[in-house]
């Protein structure tokens, strides 16, 4: 129900101002024709700078159905400056078919029969606008500037006429839609605010995986992920400590960089392999790669670079296993993710080291 009641809103919104958009560059493009500046502030209708999307923005409180009337509003504020014997006057005293201003008509006539807006007039009006607009399109294609002129000032008039019935007629009817939408919500939420919070709601949605996961933490009840069992490669001291070696130069070459201080690093390198009556404590791969970050961070084996070799090491273990980066290429875990965990592990108390890695097993998503 709320997803169909959202759905009307924003198609109600989209069209608004999409025959505000259309309306709004007709006029554009008749007063640069005519040459025509106004003195009460209305002179500007560049769709350029005044687009629906840029006068009518999102803003706190104003739902979808208030931005679609403030529209249409506007647009009656547009039509209601140029009157059918002003244009023609106009015409008349500034020469409609001047070199400077033939770009402009002819722009204007590009674009029929295409304006929606059109359909929403009665079927004798839609007729003649579309008549008018093939005229126009004819007479662009002949070179017939004076035939131009004439059918644009037909449909100049018979769109006016018909917008001045249609407008109030809309703007009637969304208000009503939306005082009906307010009172069936009333007692359970604020309409306004609802359309407002649908943002928040989207995002919840797309972080719900993120969300679920701090819930089970807070109730004690985050559990370990359905995660790979298949493991291609076997990390041994020896091969750890040559993939450690690596790193030196690319961390300034210290002697005291992947220093060991004492046998620790090795202890942690076998106890990843730990077993219990004859059965693994970590079967999964992600399972062996969350305690190798968790040990080499919290042992502190070394004498420095503690932290970047733990997680160089969880890195490594997962691209050896095949699975540190996804199907598409991209990565598994990001940058954030794996600064944000091994900090997380360094900080945590020893007794939450089965939590730590439980958190590092879902945060691998």
């Amino acid at each position: 129900m709320i997803d169909s009641i959202e759905a009307l809103t924003e198609e109600e919104m989209n069209k608004a101002f999409r025959y505000y958009n259309y309306v709004r560059e007709f006029y554009g493009y008749l007063c640069d024709s005519l040459d025509l500046v106004f003195e009460d502030g209305c002179d500007e209708f560049d769709p350029a700078y005044a687009s629906a999307e840029k006068e009518f923005p999102p803003a706190e409180g104003v739902d979808e159905l208030s931005r679609a009337i403030r529209a249409y509003e506007t647009m009656q504020e547009i039509i209601a400056i140029l009157d059918k014997d002003g244009v023609e006057k106009a015409a008349q005293v500034r020469g409609m078919l001047q070199d400077t201003h033939k770009f402009a008509l002819t722009s204007i006539a590009e674009w029929f029969p295409i304006p929606g807006i059109w359909h929403e007039f009665d079927d004798y009006a839609y007729g003649q606008l579309y008549k008018y607009a093939n005229d126009a399109q004819s007479a662009v294609s002949l070179m017939e500037p004076l035939a131009l002129e004439s059918a644009i000032h037909k449909i100049f008039a018979e769109q006016k006429e018909c917008l001045e019935k249609f407008l109030p007629q809309k703007i009637e009817m969304l208000k009503k839609l939306k005082a009906e939408m307010e009172n069936s919500y009333k007692g359970k939420m604020d309409w306004s605010n609802h359309l407002c919070q649908r943002e928040l709601v989207d995002v919840v949605t797309d972080y719900a995986f993120a969300l679920d996961t701090l819930d089970d933490y807070d109730h004690q009840g985050l559990a370990l992920r359905k995660s790979a069992t298949t493991e291609k490669f076997h990390a041994t001291y020896e091969n750890a400590m040559a993939a450690i070696q690596g790193l030196k130069e690319k961390f300034g070459g210290s002697e005291l960089f992947a220093h060991e201080k004492d046998e620790s690093f090795k202890s942690s390198i076998g106890q990843i392999y730990q077993t219990f009556g004859g059965a693994e404590l970590y079967p999964s791969v992600e399972q062996k790669a969350a305690m190798l970050l968790y040990l080499v961070t919290k042992n502190h084996s070394f004498s420095d670079g503690n932290k970047r070799i733990a997680a160089t090491l969880f890195l490594w273990f997962l691209l050896n296993n095949g699975i540190l980066y996804k199907g598409d290429g991209s990565k598994r875990i990001a940058d954030a993710t794996l600064v944000t965990m091994t900090l997380m592990i360094a900080e945590s108390r020893p007794e939450d080291m089965e939590m730590m890695v439980k958190i590092v097993v879902n945060l691998m998503g």
